[in-house]
């Protein structure tokens, strides 16, 4: 009891501690929530046409009314519908209310999910980082202010990138649950009884099950999130990895109990279809088939730059190659970093013994969503608001420094961070300028540095802590947040 006043009074002497440090934070955060949804209501209401006004959501309406009248799918809208079947079905009952009132419904549903992965992502990273739940509301509003560009521009393209972000932060916030632990220097089993829905490297079944239907969704809106897959069973999270399968086959056969067989089916293959199609080189695309961008000449990944560079030497076989080698130079430089501060890469790193290694599960979990988004052939600007973990994992790296090196790392980190998102200014003089930028991966690059800066900051942190094998103790918890 004593110990627990004793750090209650330290929290208060810090400054992101204290309780207008914490409304302010807040206020920023719903304060940027509430600016684009304002802007998204602003836009449905003008003047212009109507693909202009509810842009992708559009696609999706004008699908979802194609299934209910029995038009073709894939023909729907200007640009055509291009996901798996399950969000197609599941707006049906969007279609019914009209467009406009249907943008409304899904400018809300985005602004939850936004404001949603805000709350859980941050407490999720002060959990893993040491912090107390005092710290999320400050770091919180840091990176929301570093993502704000890219928040405003989701919320006016009113795409499904809030949707796919949630799912991530969820299954950064069960990564959390399982590395909980006290700073007291409790055993890992003592942690159980103090927080009975974390049991350590154990997590209980609704945890697995929460995880598992979060990212299943996302792999149906975009496939991406299945990485996560692979990371849950080279690590031994076995139920994350179990419930992600569940919750994949699950939201993927939802639409056969509603819309039925054939109509599934049909869905399913247009999906697929489109997907092979979209590294066509012809760019020819098949009708019944989604029409996806082609990798080969949209987005803004390293891997479509690389792509882009290999078909210009008349060698397109060489852009995977380009693309893999750079992938192994990052690789190679996250294995340095470990070596650097005595963490280990594969020895040792299965199941229970991830218990104690709660800052190396945070930087993992947020380097799959870089990885995803910074190689991914289909990544475009729009998506990087998915980069929220990158920037709340930086934010709480500032925050809760033990030295003025990892304050500065982390300071560059965010910088880079912002200044990738930021730069050039979107204008007509510096139009070219932009599209360079992008097509060259510069964005995608700096997310890549900007996360090795931190990891660098995590694991560099050391705050003396002989109790576990995690290079820094947390702060004393906040019982009272």
């Amino acid at each position: 009891m004593a110990a627990n006043s004793q750090s209650q009074h330290s929290d208060q002497r810090v400054w992101w501690a204290s309780p207008t440090a914490r409304r302010v934070g807040h206020a920023i955060t719903l304060g940027i929530i509430v600016w684009g949804a304002i802007a998204c209501y602003r836009m449905m209401t003008s003047d212009r046409v109507i693909d202009e006004r509810f842009r992708d959501f559009y696609e999706f309406y004008d699908a979802a009314d194609s299934l209910a009248t029995g038009r073709d799918v894939f023909k729907a809208g200007k640009l055509g519908y291009v996901y798996p079947p399950m969000l197609v079905t599941l707006m049906l009952p969007l279609a019914k209310l009209g467009i406009e009132w249907a943008g409304v419904v899904w400018m809300v549903f985005n602004g939850v999910c936004f404001a949603a992965s805000a709350w859980l992502g941050g407490r999720a990273v002060a959990r893993l980082l040491g912090l107390p739940m005092a710290a999320a509301p400050v770091l919180t509003a840091l990176a929301m202010i570093v993502l704000a560009d890219k928040i405003l521009s989701d919320f006016k393209m009113q795409q499904v990138n809030a949707s796919m972000l949630l799912a991530w932060v969820v299954g950064l916030w069960g990564m959390s649950d399982v590395g909980c632990r006290m700073s007291d220097g409790k055993a890992a089993d003592q942690v159980a009884l103090t927080h009975p829905t974390s049991h350590i490297g154990n997590p209980t079944f609704l945890v697995a099950l929460a995880v598992g239907l979060a990212t299943g969704f996302s792999v149906n809106l975009k496939y991406i999130a299945i990485i996560t897959l692979p990371y849950f069973v080279l690590r031994g999270h076995i139920k994350f990895a179990l419930g992600v399968i569940v919750g994949t086959l699950f939201w993927a056969l939802v639409p056969w109990a509603i819309i039925g067989w054939e109509q599934f089916a049909y869905l399913w293959r247009g999906a697929l279809g489109g997907l092979l199609q979209a590294t066509d080189a012809t760019g020819v695309r098949a009708d019944g088939n989604a029409r996806l961008m082609n990798a080969r000449t949209f987005g803004i990944s390293i891997t479509t730059a690389c792509v882009r560079i290999a078909d210009g030497l008349q060698k397109p076989i060489l852009g995977p190659v380009f693309a893999g080698v750079l992938l192994l130079v990052t690789y190679a430089i996250t294995q340095a970093l470990y070596a650097r501060y005595g963490q280990p890469m594969w020895l040792g790193r299965f199941g229970r013994s991830e218990r104690a290694r709660p800052r190396l599960m945070l930087v993992e979990f947020v380097g799959l969503v870089t990885i995803a988004m910074a190689f991914s052939p289909q990544t475009n600007a729009r998506h990087i608001v998915q980069m929220l973990p990158l920037a709340l994992m930086l934010a709480g790296t500032l925050i809760g420094a033990a030295s003025p090196r990892t304050r500065w790392l982390s300071i560059a980190g965010l910088v880079l961070l912002w200044f990738g998102i930021i730069f050039p200014p979107a204008m007509q003089a510096t139009k070219e300028l932009r599209q360079w930028w992008q097509e060259a991966a510069g964005l995608c690059t700096c997310l890549v540095v900007a996360w090795l800066l931190g990891v660098a900051a995590v694991l560099g942190d050391r705050r003396n802590d002989s109790s576990t094998s995690d290079p820094a103790s947390p702060l004393p918890s906040d019982t009272a947040a």
